[in-house]
Formats: C-alpha cells, sequence, structure tokens
C-alpha cells in the first residue's frame, strides 16, 4: 500500500520487508540495518502555516529522503512524521555513515512553504540498529525505535544507535 501524503509505501509494507530482508541477511551472511527517521520541527511548521503546509513539508522531506536511497532499499512512511527504512550495510559504521549524509541532506537547505513566501529549515532525529544474529523483526526494529527516541529525548537533531 502507499501513504497517502508522501505517496511513499506505508508502514504494513516496511514491516513485512524487515522479517523477509532479515531471513535473506541471515541466509547471504549480510549486513542489514533498519534506520527510523524523525523530522523535526513538523509540529511547529503545522502550528505556524497549517496542516496543508506541513503536509507538503512532510511530502518534500520524503522526497529528498528518498533520492538517497539505494535500489534495493526499502523506504516507507511509518508514522506521523516518521519514516522508516532498510538498507544492507557492510558495518554499522557504514549505516552511520549514511544515516549522517541523510541527515546533512535534509538539512542542506530550506523547504518551501506552499504560498512561495516563507521557507524553513528541518532537521532530522534518527534511530539506527544493525542486525545481529539473533534478532528478530520485532527485536530489530524495536531496537530502532529505542535508539529515535534516545535521539528525541536528547533534543533532536541527532542520530543514535542501539
Amino acid at each position: 500500500m502507499v501513504d497517502e501524503i508522501t505517496r511513499q509505501h506505508d508502514r504494513p509494507y516496511l514491516e513485512g520487508q524487515v522479517g523477509v530482508r532479515l531471513q535473506q541477511a541471515e541466509r547471504e551472511q549480510r549486513g542489514l540495518a533498519v534506520l527510523v527517521i524523525a523530522g523535526d520541527s513538523l509540529e511547529w511548521i503545522n502550528r505556524r502555516w497549517g496542516r496543508a503546509a506541513g503536509d507538503s513539508v512532510l511530502r518534500k522531506l520524503a522526497r529528498r529522503l528518498a533520492a538517497s536511497l539505494a535500489p534495493d532499499d526499502a523506504f516507507a512512511r511509518y508514522h506521523g512524521n516518521r519514516f522508516g527504512l532498510i538498507r544492507w550495510s557492510a558495518s554499522a559504521d557504514q549505516a552511520l555513515a549514511f544515516a549522517q549524509h541523510l541527515a546533512s541532506r535534509v538539512a542542506g537547505e530550506p523547504f518551501e512553504i506552499p504560498g512561495g513566501r516563507d521557507a524553513a529549515f528541518l532537521t532530522v532525529s534518527i534511530g539506527l540498529a544493525s542486525a545481529v544474529p539473533a534478532f528478530d523483526a520485532a527485536a530489530l526494529v524495536g531496537a530502532a525505535e529505542a535508539a529515535l527516541r534516545q535521539a528525541k529525548d536528547g533534543g533532536g537533531n541527532r542520530i543514535c544507535t542501539a
């Protein structure tokens, strides 16, 4: 299914992909990372310019994130202002470098607010978990969500790893 606001895959798609890809990673002895990405300040944009403006910025955020993806990455709107991403990764350091790239790409240029008069800079908080042999899909996603909570609790605009 596709999320109607962002036109990206939705959470059930991503949840299904985690299990499939985790099994594939174990079979092929490949590294796998799950990232849960939250747009910081989207609530403020909604309050300042309205929900339509917030939805527009959310769509633009989704496109900006998707522009950095590899063809075999799985990406979806996770919930609210959050996106989920599954990426093949040779190491935890490689996954962290990719997360840093995403954060820089988002913060690097402003997001235009509909109407063309205003723009807002946006940052992201990212929770990152790399698969280890004993992880199941729920544990892997749970670890990424816990890392995201840590990033948000630390003030946002940061990446935390599980």
